[in-house]
């Protein structure tokens, strides 16, 4: 085998093993739903009127996302 041919194959299973990491890892990359008695949430219902609230996606009754 040539040193180009080498070269293709150990690029090749680099990219191959980087890809698969990457699937591995995705639910921990995945999001994560607040409960509605997390005591991080608690603040923003209760005085949401405070911030400018936005949110995004296809409907306005279930927004996916909300920034604050």
């Amino acid at each position: 085998m040539t040193k180009g041919k080498k070269l293709v194959s150990y690029a090749f299973m680099v990219i191959f093993f980087g890809v698969m990491a990457a699937c591995a890892s995705y639910p921990e990359l995945s999001q994560h739903v607040l409960s509605s008695d997390d005591p991080q949430l608690r603040p923003l219902e209760e005085h949401w009127q405070e911030y400018s609230v936005s949110y995004a996606g296809l409907n306005n009754e279930i927004p996916a996302a909300l920034m604050f």
